[in-house]
């Protein structure tokens, strides 16, 4: 029985990793194929890939005590990664703050 599991599992991972694949190549080539209408949604990942690196540099792990690594299991590099995922959740929401602000002061000063 433990065997049929294993092969499902197997076979799960390998399915995944496939679609993933496809998915990836198929956006690539309609990239490729569509350069200028695909312009603005690469100009967006940019812009992510960039607050993910600002808040990398951004994040420290030199705060937290080295009982609290050993305790939990989790090194420093992870940590710093969590950080960097706090990080990037609050310039998100203060991008979408600012959208909202910014949307409703030009409705306001149109009218």
């Amino acid at each position: 029985m433990d065997i049929l599991v294993n092969i499902g599992i197997v076979l799960t991972y390998i399915s995944i990793v496939g679609s993933v694949g496809l998915i990836l190549f198929f956006a690539v080539k309609e990239v490729v194929k569509n350069f200028k209408e695909a312009k603005s949604n690469l100009i967006g990942l940019s812009a992510l890939i960039i607050i993910f690196i600002i808040a990398y540099i951004l994040a420290s792990s030199a705060d937290i005590p080295a009982e609290v690594f050993e305790k939990t299991g989790v090194n420093i590099d992870r940590s710093k990664i969590i950080g960097s995922g706090i990080i990037v959740l609050y310039l998100i929401i203060l991008g979408i703050i600012g959208a909202i602000i910014y949307s409703q002061v030009s409705k306001f000063i149109k009218k």
